[in-house]
C-alpha cells in the first residue's frame, strides 16, 4: 500500500512545471510495483492529479474489463471536475455494451453533474458507436439539459456519433429533442469534424 502522503512527497519531487506526462510517469512506475493506492475521500476528490494516480495505478493493475468498470463505478462519487471523466473513458472500451448501458441509464438520473456526464462520455471511444441500433440506444440517453459540462458532453457524443451515422444524428437534431444551444454546438462541432463530408456539414447547417 502507497500512502497518498507518500504520492505526494513523489510530486513534489517534479519539475515545478511538471504535466501529466510526468504524473504518468509515476504512475508507470506505481503499476510495475503493483502498488494499492490508499483510497481517502476528501484528499482526493480535491486533487486532480491525486485522482488520476489513484483510478490509473488501480484500473492498469486490474485485467478483467467489467472488474474495471466496477472499480470506476465504485468511487464515482470522486467525480468532480470534467477531465475525471474523460481521463477514464479508454478504461471502458472493452466493456460489454448491454453491461454498461444499464449503468449510465443510472447515471444520466443523477443531479450530481459529472457522475452524470460519465453516463454520457464514456460511450466516447466504445465500439457500440459504430452499431446504429446501439446508437439508437445511446440517443435514448440524452435529454435537455443547462449545465455547461453536461452540454458539452452532450455535443460531444452526438458528433462523434455523427461520424458513423450522419442520417441518424441528422434526423435526431431535425426532431428538436434537445435545446437549441446543444444542438447548435453540436452542428458546429460536426463542421469542424475531419471525419464529416462536406455535403454532411451543408445538411446539418441547413438545420440551424
Amino acid at each position: 500500500m502507497i500512502t497518498l502522503n507518500e504520492i505526494q512527497n513523489d510530486i513534489s519531487l517534479l519539475n515545478s512545471n511538471f504535466k501529466t506526462k510526468d504524473i504518468d510517469g509515476l504512475i508507470k512506475k506505481y503499476v510495475k510495483r503493483k502498488e494499492e493506492v490508499e483510497y481517502n475521500y476528501s484528499l482526493l476528490k480535491n486533487d486532480h492529479w491525486l485522482q488520476r494516480i489513484f483510478f490509473y495505478t488501480h484500473l492498469k493493475n486490474i485485467k478483467e474489463p467489467k472488474d474495471r468498470f466496477l472499480f470506476i463505478d465504485k468511487y464515482k462519487d470522486l467525480f468532480s471536475f470534467w477531465a475525471d471523466n474523460d481521463q477514464l473513458i479508454g478504461f471502458i472500451r472493452k466493456c460489454d455494451f448491454d453491461f454498461i448501458y444499464e449503468y449510465s441509464k443510472e447515471y444520466i438520473k443523477s443531479n450530481i453533474e459529472f457522475i452524470k456526464r460519465w453516463g454520457y462520455v464514456m460511450y466516447i471511444l466504445h465500439p457500440s458507436k459504430l452499431d446504429i441500433e446501439k446508437t439508437k440506444l445511446i440517443l435514448e440517453l440524452i435529454s435537455k439539459e443547462n449545465r455547461h459540462s453536461l452540454i458539452l458532453a452532450q455535443t460531444w457524443l452526438l458528433c462523434e456519433l455523427a461520424i458513423y451515422h450522419q442520417e441518424l444524428i441528422y434526423d435526431y437534431l431535425k426532431k428538436d429533442l434537445i435545446n437549441y444551444k446543444i444542438k447548435s454546438m453540436t452542428i458546429t462541432k460536426i463542421n469542424d469534424s475531419f471525419r464529416i463530408s462536406k455535403e454532411w456539414k451543408e445538411k446539418f447547417k441547413g438545420l440551424r
